[in-house]
């Protein structure tokens, strides 16, 4: 099923400037690997090598955060996800 993901003004060029892009999946996490492999630039940015969320981004589905079920969110057909850059610092 085709899920809309929106794309951070930081992170665009990545995505062929796109504000949005359509990800192919039952999960938020098979999403985000078809993500990867259509736009290859993002391989190990959002996922790790190990399947796991790097700790650059904070994920939400329908405007709530998927805290606790992370990659292993189930979606549905005319879902969103928005991937949150979040801010390091000290």
């Amino acid at each position: 099923m085709s899920i809309e993901v929106e794309i951070a003004h930081v992170f665009r060029s990545y995505f062929n400037g796109q504000k949005s892009v359509k990800a192919e999946g039952k999960t938020v996490g098979e999403c985000l690997n078809d993500l990867s492999s259509k736009y290859p630039m993002t391989k190990n940015m959002i996922v790790d090598s190990n399947g796991n969320l790097t700790n650059r981004f904070e994920i939400y589905l329908n405007g709530q955060s998927t805290y606790g079920t992370g990659l292993f969110t189930p979606v549905k057909e005319g879902d969103k996800i928005d991937l949150v850059y979040i801010i390091h610092g000290g």
